[in-house]
């Protein structure tokens, strides 16, 4: 391997791409030339390490342990000299970026210029590669430079791969200022790597700090939790060895079956004391069997925006895109003390291709100013149909609601009937903090009974009981909602489900949802020979789960469903007007608790359609 303070030899093919020209040029798609790309959220092969005893129970000994020496939030940019300056007979000239493809991996992107005036130049990388950006300016690689004047606009992404017949499409946003005139430019385009191309040999230059360090766990921000590792998305095929991952497997105690509702009422099963090794539940993220690259495409009877029908086994969307909800309060009893708001929202992308979504909940008065509660709030941004929750304005005990938090769903993008659904978050503590995870209906063709499928619910008091049973956050709940009620199954463990990320996911098939935790089923609802919906008789036994769902992640606070009265030492009743103002009033109490780890951070979405 090369010292770091020697000169390498490398082979390096430099292109220099016209975007007028390139989108002249036909990209012709063969699908054998694809592998899988890096989604938006990119869910990583399993490293989870858990112990069950006891009526699913958790073993404190051996929690997950994750890797967190990777994540880099692109927030924290700071001016910098060019990183690895290239110099260019076109320098000059023009300002169609220069492509370098290096051996044996990474792609530089250089503007030889000349550069309109500034002193100082924001910019923002995206590539994706074997996939256009459908109008969204966020790739399967991404990277914000802060150049000073005089700097060469230049970046390298040291871990992209690539073969002959891949595309590799870039679009790169660069801002400025002139003086008092601000300035914004924006290059996008392509380029098909040919079949078979040849290199040219050079010497390389001294590798920049950029190349050399690779982030630490010395340089990770203090409080921005670190999902699990993601691996470099792969370029070619691997051997069986290559995709092998040896887990250090735990001894475990589990139950011989979840809990199984049975058209709506749970059964009991025995628990089993013998010590097995972890069961064979099928990982969907890391299932050998599912082939990126088959010509063959049996058509899943999984269905995705409005009816489409993927191949079965295999990914359904590439990545998911989310719309910020923008409203006061709503129409659901949980949303009535919570302001929702895209400011409450940070995606952060590290430099291996982890995108983090971070929902953070904080008070009113702290965004607006002291005793806000009492003033009129209007959104200019609401995305709410009915003005009522655009334009409010407190009027006696009817304060503002107290707090603002951040929700986004997917139900202008992607929403599914059936697959496989795994999402990678850590869930928030703090009093009256609830996280959300659910699927709701995209059309409601059922009205008021369309029901709701909840993946992960846990309260974020450390401490919450009625006298009878454990409501705190180191109870865990899913499930579903549905006009006849609520069918949840519970999970309870030594420790705060918050203090680590988890992999939630559903399996959700024509005749049952199954609802996991680390890969371990925690409840199954399957209607056998009654429906889920009593209420529902004119339609499937799975109704009202027999239609396309959205996910929704976001946080809210209080409210008048998830907190029964009966709680003790809870400051409010659900069904009293003044409930806001009685949960304002004890804000001293609860407000303490909120810490940095009161945030729900979405690590990581895969949906995969059901097998043929």
């Amino acid at each position: 391997m090369c010292s770091l303070f020697l000169s390498c030899t490398v082979l390096v093919t430099t292109i220099i791409v016209s975007p007028q020209a390139v989108h002249l040029q036909r990209a012709v798609r063969v699908p054998s030339q694809y592998t899988r790309s890096t989604a938006y959220f990119f869910s990583p092969d399993s490293k989870y390490s858990q112990s069950y005893s006891g009526s699913y129970n958790y073993n404190v000994q051996t929690r997950p342990n994750y890797d967190r020496s990777h994540i880099v939030p692109v927030r924290a940019s700071n001016p910098t000299k060019a990183a690895e300056p290239v110099q260019s007979q076109n320098s000059g000239k023009n300002n169609n970026p220069l492509l370098e493809f290096l051996s044996p991996s990474g792609l530089r992107i250089t503007f030889p210029g000349p550069y309109s005036k500034s002193s100082v130049y924001l910019l923002k990388f995206h590539v994706n590669i074997n996939h256009e950006f459908n109008g969204v300016k966020r790739g399967d690689w991404n990277e914000d430079v802060t150049l000073l004047s005089g700097s060469t606009w230049s970046h390298t992404f040291p871990d992209i791969k690539l073969n002959s017949g891949d595309i590799v499409y870039y679009w790169v946003e660069v801002k400025g200022q002139d003086g008092a005139r601000l300035w914004f430019r924006e290059y996008k385009g392509f380029y098909h790597v040919p079949r078979s191309h040849s290199t040219t040999e050079t010497q390389q230059q001294p590798m920049t700090p950029e190349i050399q360090s690779r982030p630490s766990q010395q340089s990770m921000p203090s409080k921005q939790p670190a999902p699990p590792q993601q691996p470099v998305p792969p370029r070619k095929q691997l051997s069986s060895a290559q995709q092998t991952t040896t887990l250090n497997r735990q001894t475990i105690s589990v139950p011989q079956q979840p809990p199984v509702l049975l058209a709506g009422k749970p059964v009991s099963v025995p628990v089993s004391n013998v010590k097995t090794d972890s069961p064979a539940v099928p990982d969907t993220m890391t299932d050998p069997n599912t082939s990126q690259n088959t010509m063959e495409c049996l058509m899943s009877e999984t269905t995705y925006n409005h009816g489409k029908k993927p191949c079965g086994g295999q990914p359904v969307v590439s990545r998911f895109e989310f719309n910020t909800i923008e409203q006061i309060g709503g129409y659901e009893p949980e949303d009535k003390f919570t302001v929702f708001s895209h400011n409450n929202i940070v995606k952060n992308v590290s430099n291996y291709n982890t995108a983090v979504d971070t929902i953070t909940p904080v008070l009113l008065e702290d965004r607006y100013g002291p005793n806000f509660v009492d003033r009129s709030l209007r959104l200019q941004d609401c995305t709410s149909k009915d003005p009522s929750l655009c334009n409010v304005r407190a009027m006696g005990y009817f304060i503002l609601p107290p707090v603002v938090s951040g929700r986004e769903t997917t139900e202008n993008t992607v929403f599914f009937r059936y697959g496989t659904l795994e999402v990678i978050a850590k869930l928030p503590s703090g009093d009256w903090v609830v996280p959300e995870l659910w699927l709701l209906p995209k059309d409601r063709i059922y009205g008021d009974k369309s029901g709701r499928i909840v993946m992960a619910l846990s309260r974020g008091n450390q401490q919450l009981t009625d006298g009878v049973q454990d409501y705190s956050n180191r109870v865990l709940e899913a499930g579903v909602e549905t006009s006849s009620g609520r069918q949840m199954f519970r999970i309870e463990q030594s420790y705060p489900w918050s203090d680590d990320y988890h992999k939630f996911k559903l399996v959700w098939t024509p005749d049952k949802l199954q609802f996991f935790v680390d890969n371990r089923e925690i409840g199954r609802i399957q209607p056998v020979g009654n429906r889920i919906d009593p209420f529902l008789q004119e339609s499937t036994k799975m109704a009202p789960f027999d239609q396309e769902f959205y996910l929704v992640c976001g946080v809210h606070v209080g409210g008048e469903k998830d907190f029964p009265d009966s709680l003790i030492g809870k400051p409010w009743e659900n069904k009293d007007p003044k409930n806001k103002v009685h949960f304002w009033r004890a804000r001293e109490k609860w407000k303490s608790t909120w810490t940095e780890d009161t945030a729900l951070h979405v690590a990581g979405i895969t949906l995969t359609s059901l097998k043929s």
